[in-house]
């Protein structure tokens, strides 16, 4: 009789066990679920990037927090991106100066000619006027967790541009932002706003000429493939971010959220490392292509920048802050 009752208990305990278990699984209370989201191909270095990322939070977690990864702007645009994020419908993707719409400083960095080369721009990640833009974020229900180099933005085009009069007639595709669309005014292009994953499908077509990017964003996009000239003007430096929902960040344990804070700074390195190798090698690449690249004159990119330099005079005038963080920064 006692055997049967040790039996009996045996067999009650490992049915609650079980019955725990599943109950935990169903409801993710043995894990909480990190959805990041982001719009390269699997192929691209910041997806390679994230990959690493997941695979150290989730190990040094011990399972606790585990990371998907959404690729391929299956989770929506960019700016779709960023307002799951802020309501925590995703905690986290990467995305880039959209944010601007709410507040200019979320996007400042991409004013026009403010960087020389990527060691300044690593100078400016150090300084106090990054680290104010990034506690800005939180204003927006956003944790930032790590600033990422895309590069430098240059032109593609099935048009020559080599002069100030080849602007003109050029149907150039740009984000629908307002420093980008201040500056193809300045410049005297017909700009055309319309989402990243729209592009590729609107040079085909022919529905414009020309767009702007990175060089690493144009071959991963195939952008390439469907274009003649890149244009090397390096007219903007674009930075992106690692952001995640602040209410999902502050829920985290202090154990949790130091492994989430070291693992992002290792993964924006990573990240940043891969993606400046990528764009090194991938001129030499369009060349091989067939595409012509076209290196701008001293006297033509004299004359963008003299051509953008009333968006300063603007910012300057509407935001009081702007003109200490432009001086700050082209003095690192």
């Amino acid at each position: 009789m006692l055997g049967f009752k040790r039996i009996f208990l045996l067999c009650i305990t490992a049915l609650f066990a079980f019955q725990s278990h599943a109950f935990l699984s169903i409801f993710g209370g043995d894990s909480q679920e990190i959805k990041i989201a982001h719009y390269w191909p699997e192929t691209h270095p910041h997806h390679i990037a994230l990959e690493k990322f997941k695979a150290n939070v989730e190990e040094r977690t011990n399972g606790e927090l585990t990371v998907s990864i959404f690729p391929n702007a299956t989770l929506g645009t960019e700016k779709q991106m960023i307002n799951s994020i802020r309501n925590g419908t995703i905690q986290a993707a990467i995305f880039g100066s959209l944010m601007q719409d709410l507040d200019y400083k979320l996007g400042f960095v991409e004013m026009p000619f403010l960087f020389r080369d990527y060691e300044h721009v690593q100078r400016f990640y150090d300084s106090e006027v990054s680290h104010d833009i990034e506690n800005t974020f939180e204003e927006y229900n956003v944790k930032h967790l790590a600033n990422i180099i895309l590069g430098f933005r240059v032109i593609s085009s099935n048009k020559p541009i080599a002069s100030p009069d080849d602007y003109k007639g050029v149907r150039l595709r740009i984000p629908n932002a307002s420093t980008f669309v201040a500056m193809s005014n300045n410049l005297g292009v017909n700009a055309q706003t319309m989402a990243y994953t729209e592009v590729f499908t609107a040079l085909e077509q022919g529905v414009v000429d020309a767009q702007e990017n990175p060089l690493s964003s144009i071959k991963s996009q195939g952008f390439h493939e469907v274009q003649k000239y890149i244009v090397v003007t390096n007219h903007m430096f674009t930075s992106l971010n690692l952001g995640m929902n602040k209410e999902f960040y502050d829920s985290l344990t202090d154990e949790q959220k130091a492994v989430i804070d070291d693992e992002s700074k290792k993964f924006g390195t990573l990240a940043s490392e891969l993606t400046i190798e990528e764009n090194d090698s991938t001129l030499a690449y369009f060349k091989e292509q067939g595409l012509e690249v076209i290196e701008p004159s001293e006297e033509f990119y004299n004359w963008n920048v003299s051509a953008v330099a009333p968006i300063y005079e603007d910012t300057f005038k509407k935001y009081a802050w702007s003109k200490d963080y432009v001086d700050t920064i082209r003095g690192l």
